[in-house]
């Protein structure tokens, strides 16, 4: 092999190897818990047309 090509193979092993070694990582991360998508009560507000369609159009 010729010192052009020794290099050229030696600059790509690294980064490689950094890819492999971040996949990996990624790959044996453990699943994350699921979150809650609830809100808290004092977030809800009164609807203003009383939840009811015919009230919406005179709410409008």
């Amino acid at each position: 092999m010729t010192t052009f090509r020794r290099t050229v193979a030696a600059g790509w092993r690294l980064p490689l190897l950094a890819l492999a070694v971040t996949l990996a990582g990624c790959a044996t991360r453990p699943a994350a818990p699921p979150l809650s998508a609830i809100a808290p009560p004092q977030w809800q507000a009164p609807l203003p047309h009383e939840g009811q369609v015919t009230h919406l159009a005179t709410w409008w």
